[in-house]
């Protein structure tokens, strides 16, 4: 049991490091730095229409 919970702990882990690296590329790509004071959430939802496919 304890190699499966080490595991998932390596899983959050990762996913954590994942999550901030795609926030810091949106932020890049929004012209966005440190003293904006954007949330993650803000950030999420201010890429999220440009992202959906357009008709």
């Amino acid at each position: 049991m304890k190699a499966m919970s080490e595991t998932w702990r390596t899983t959050k882990t990762i996913a954590h490091k994942l999550q901030t690296f795609i926030n810091w590329c949106l932020r890049r790509i929004e012209g966005l730095r440190w003293y904006n004071r954007v949330t993650n959430e803000e950030l999420l939802e201010r890429t999220r229409d440009s992202s959906e496919p357009r008709g």
